[in-house]
This record gives structure tokens, C-alpha cells and sequence, in this order.
């Protein structure tokens, strides 16, 4: 008997506790000081965010219909998520290593995750629009449509992105005065390695009917350093105008090599 008493009183004080702490995060925190508890967080960084419809919930959790990520300094909008759920993960608890779980909807796609501490970050994006992405916000002039599929894994900074994207819809791409025949590619699969703030494509590959490309090259500090190969068939090579114009970067017959250096 005394055992079961001792029992229940500490399951009841436990149950006081979490109502206590869980009360006082509905309560006693107001939700502008969490929005700007976050906004602080990013300062110093090189984007800034804004939300709609911001909203507390349960169990130390957050909602928001909407949440622009934009360039810090008033620059363009980089991303917006709708539909934003992200809360503490009580299994982590346990484990003594607490995380955050999230999702959205991005670009009519559903993203998924979780953040949790020493930089760890797990993603996953699957069947985003690249046409409603607004990829012309982020690199001028490039538009593009197709699903996409992506898988990241972060940590203290570093970390890995695989990516692949079918049914690509390419607008042709004007670069140093030529068109590029991006809309010949109609799907692709990579690997892209991040390292000290530094991005790194390890391979990227696109395919179309009569044509393999391979991008290589980094990207970081303001500056982007990579290389376009793209590899036609000869029946391709000879019929299509792009390549004419392309002669100063053909290396071999159904090779050409183009640089892609600029600043951001």
C-alpha cells in the first residue's frame, strides 16, 4: 500500500510539473517573443525571415500559415513555406539529445525534418514544383518546371544534398551572350556536398533525348566556380542552332565545355 501511495504522488507531482511548465509556455509566453527570439537568431546571417499568421500550440510547438525566407538587407525572396508545423520531438528528450521536428508545404511538395543540436539537420522534399520554386529569384532569367525530389543530411555545418528532378522544363538560358539549350534536358539526379559555408557539386547529371550533361564546381564567399559539359548526339549536334554558337567551347566532336564563373 505505501508503495502504491508513493506511486501515484510522484506521478501526480510529475503531472503538476508538466502542467505548470506546458501552462506557462501557453500562457506566460507571448508568441512576438518567440518570433523575435528566432528573428534574432538569424542575425548576422545572410537571410532573414517573416511570417503569417504566426500561432503557438501545444507541447512547446509553433504554426504558421506562411513564412517568406528573403536576402538579408530588404534583398529578394529566396523561399516561402506554407502550412508551417514545427514542435520539440519528445522522444529526443530521452535521449538526452533534443530535437525539433518540422514541416511544410513548399512549392506545392511536402518538407520534412527535424533540427536538433551541434548543427544537425535532417530534410526530406519530395514532389516540389520547380516552376512555382521562383528559381528566376535566385539565379536572373533561370526558369524551369518539373517535380523534385531531395534528401539532406547536416552537421556542424557540413553535410550532404542528393537531389533528383524528372519532367524538367527548361526555358533556354542566356549566358555571356549566347543561349544555353538547357530545355534539350529533361531530367536529373546529383550529389552536392556542403564544407565550412562552401558549396560543392560532386556530381550533377541531366539527360534528355540526345544529350548527357555533367555540372562540377563550388559555390560560396560570393562567388560560384563551376563548369558545364554537355555531350550531344551527332544527329543533335548538326541539327540544332545552339551549338553553332557554342564552337569557342567545343573540345571534341560531341563535347563542349563551358565555364560558369560569376559573383552573387
Amino acid at each position: 500500500m505505501r508503495t502504491r501511495k508513493i506511486i501515484r504522488t510522484a506521478a501526480a507531482s510529475v503531472a503538476i510539473l508538466l502542467a505548470l511548465v506546458w501552462g506557462a509556455w501557453l500562457i506566460a509566453v507571448p508568441g512576438s517573443l518567440i518570433k523575435g527570439k528566432i528573428g534574432a537568431s538569424l542575425e548576422g546571417s545572410p537571410v532573414t525571415v517573416e511570417f503569417e499568421g504566426f500561432r503557438k500550440g501545444l507541447f512547446y510547438s509553433i504554426r504558421a500559415d506562411g513564412l517568406s525566407i528573403s536576402r538579408a538587407g530588404g534583398g529578394t525572396g529566396l523561399l516561402y513555406l506554407e502550412d508551417l508545423r514545427a514542435g520539440l520531438s519528445i522522444p529526443s528528450l530521452f535521449s538526452l539529445s533534443p530535437s525539433i521536428e518540422f514541416s511544410a508545404t513548399l512549392a506545392g511538395g511536402r518538407i520534412t525534418g527535424s533540427a536538433g543540436t551541434g548543427g544537425v539537420l535532417i530534410m526530406k522534399a519530395e514532389d516540389v514544383d520547380l516552376s512555382a520554386l521562383g528559381l528566376e529569384r535566385s539565379i536572373t532569367g533561370l526558369r524551369a518546371g518539373g517535380k523534385a525530389w531531395l534528401e539532406a543530411n547536416a552537421a556542424d555545418g557540413s553535410g550532404e544534398v542528393r537531389f533528383r528532378v524528372t519532367g524538367i522544363e527548361f526555358l533556354p538560358y542566356r549566358y555571356m551572350g549566347f543561349s544555353l539549350p538547357l530545355d534539350l534536358l529533361k531530367k536529373a539526379r546529383g550529389l552536392v556536398l556542403i564544407e565550412n559555408g562552401m558549396v560543392r557539386v560532386e556530381s550533377a547529371t541531366f539527360e534528355g533525348e540526345g544529350i548527357y550533361a555533367r555540372i562540377k564546381g563550388s559555390a560560396g564567399g560570393g562567388r560560384v566556380d563551376m563548369r558545364l559539359e554537355l555531350m550531344p548526339s551527332a544527329e543533335l549536334e548538326n541539327s540544332q542552332p545552339y551549338f553553332r554558337l557554342l564552337q569557342q567551347y567545343r573540345v571534341t566532336s560531341g563535347r563542349y565545355e563551358i565555364p560558369i564563373k560569376t559573383s552573387y
